[in-house]
């Protein structure tokens, strides 16, 4: 539709070059041009290039959303500003980072920032993007051996599994104070598309990584100004200890498959800060998988994220309550909120 239309104009507004031509050199003959017909013909190649690039940038940002309402699985009506055009959506899938520092101790950095990164960007509804944790499987299978450093070939044909059209890599450079060097590559060209370093602390490296993100990938920049865009610290956790442990734990269940260990660990997370939502998931999943006598410590854990929930970006939001709602054997509401 926006190809036809924008022929469309582009027909009508070359009509007066067309008729100045069809006027001065219609009769059969050679007729020399005269200053003011090229002059003519070059303004108006002008205008028209003007008037469509203005018409169309004021329907895309016009017509970039769209507002709708929809219901949860208690009967309240949210209203939500969506896409109106998914091919306007930008997918992309994103990599653990190159632990650069040479310090295996910071490894759970490499794993935090690409994490937290992703979690951020769901807060737009114009990104689509994939957990580095989704990629652990694929890695495997495609020959990596370290799922923590995939070659870049590898990441070319994970990103064409999961049908993106652009990756990320991240390496991180220090820790005294976070330095971080973020890469999106076009994944169909396989070329870097921008680069940049950023440094400050974990929370605030990945709060500017991800609004730069955005406006590399093109997001209508009204659209960027109006959207929920919460500090990482406000949704996940403000606590370097919770969110180091998390990590860890994660990847433990993940990486590893030690549920036990990864379990032993996820309470630390959440000891050092309750509020942690996604902490709180993850220890009720693993006290129902590892301690069947653990029901009363899961439901608390199962609460605690519930209390917290609002934090987190919508999707991640209806993902966990769903959970929660299979847990309770209530498919109803369990699909109300997919």
């Amino acid at each position: 539709a926006r190809v036809s239309s924008l022929v469309g104009l582009g027909w009508l507004l070359a009509l007066p070059a067309v008729v100045s031509l069809a006027w001065h050199h219609g009769a059969p003959g050679r007729d020399p041009w005269t200053r003011g017909q090229v002059l003519s013909l070059f303004a108006n190649a002008i205008t028209a290039a003007v008037i469509l690039i203005l018409v169309f940038n004021v329907r895309r940002t016009q017509a970039a959303t769209k507002t709708i309402t929809v219901e949860d699985e208690k009967g309240t009506q949210l209203v939500r500003e969506v896409p109106s055009d998914q091919d306007a959506v930008r997918s992309m899938v994103v990599y653990f980072l190159d632990n650069e520092t040479g310090d295996p101790q910071h490894q759970w950095l490499a794993q935090a920032i690409p994490y937290v990164f992703q979690i951020d960007l769901l807060q737009d509804l114009f990104l689509d993007v994939r957990s580095p944790y989704q990629n652990v499987d694929l890695a495997a299978r495609f020959g990596a051996k370290d799922v923590y450093n995939i070659p870049s070939q590898i990441q070319r044909e994970i990103a064409e599994r999961h049908h993106v059209d652009y990756y990320v890599n991240v390496s991180v450079k220090s820790v005294e104070n976070v330095e971080v060097e973020l890469e999106i590559v076009q994944k169909n060209k396989a070329r870097e598309v921008e680069r940049k370093t950023f440094s400050g602390s974990v929370f605030s490296v990945i709060d500017d990584a991800s609004l730069w993100a955005r406006r590399v990938l093109g997001l209508p920049g009204e659209h960027i100004e109006r959207n929920r865009d919460e500090p990482v610290a406000d949704m996940v956790t403000a606590s370097v200890e919770s969110l180091r442990n998390y990590m860890h734990g994660v990847s433990e269940v993940v990486v590893n498959s030690d549920y036990r260990k990864g379990y032993d660990v996820l309470q630390l997370s959440v000891r050092a800060d309750p509020t942690n939502a996604l902490g709180q998931f993850q220890l009720f999943t693993l006290a129902l998988l590892t301690r069947p006598d653990a029901r009363a410590e899961a439901d608390r854990a199962m609460n605690q994220m519930l209390m917290h929930l609002h934090r987190l970006p919508d999707r991640m939001q209806f993902l966990l309550k769903h959970y929660y709602y299979v847990n309770l054997l209530d498919p109803v509401k369990a699909f109300a909120v997919l």
